[in-house]
């Protein structure tokens, strides 16, 4: 099996062990989860900012350029500003779609957390 079947199975071993019930090992499972895609989300994130520092300093230097006269072409100039419209506009869409994926884990971890207590309320 993949790692993280195997980590699955592990995770199932110890909690069947240790005598926890499947709904603590789903919110536990479902909170590992959370956490890992916290972590793609900040770093992603990350790695954006830099990206767009970067882009932001080729937008001053291009528009440092046009400023000037005969310095540089209209058309060179509205080409490389739409590769960085363009590669802004890829940054943000794999972020939004690592917070999508965030906001879906926090969803399904809420979920999990309520059946839990549901279900030690209904116990005691």
């Amino acid at each position: 099996p993949d790692a993280d079947a195997q980590a699955r199975q592990d995770m199932a071993a110890l909690t069947t062990s240790l005598g926890v019930g499947q709904l603590e090992l789903d919110y536990l499972t479902t909170l590992a989860a959370l956490n890992d895609t916290e972590q793609r989300l900040t770093d992603q994130f990350r790695q954006a900012l830099v990206a767009n520092e970067s882009l932001i300093k080729q937008e001053h230097i291009m528009l440092t350029e046009m400023e000037k006269p005969d310095d540089r072409s209209v058309k060179d100039y509205i080409r490389d500003l739409e590769a960085i419209i363009a590669a802004k506009v890829e940054l943000s869409l794999a972020l939004q779609g690592q917070l999508t994926s965030f906001r879906f884990q926090l969803q399904r971890e809420e979920q999990s957390a309520e059946a839990l207590l549901s279900d030690r309320d209904a116990s005691r």
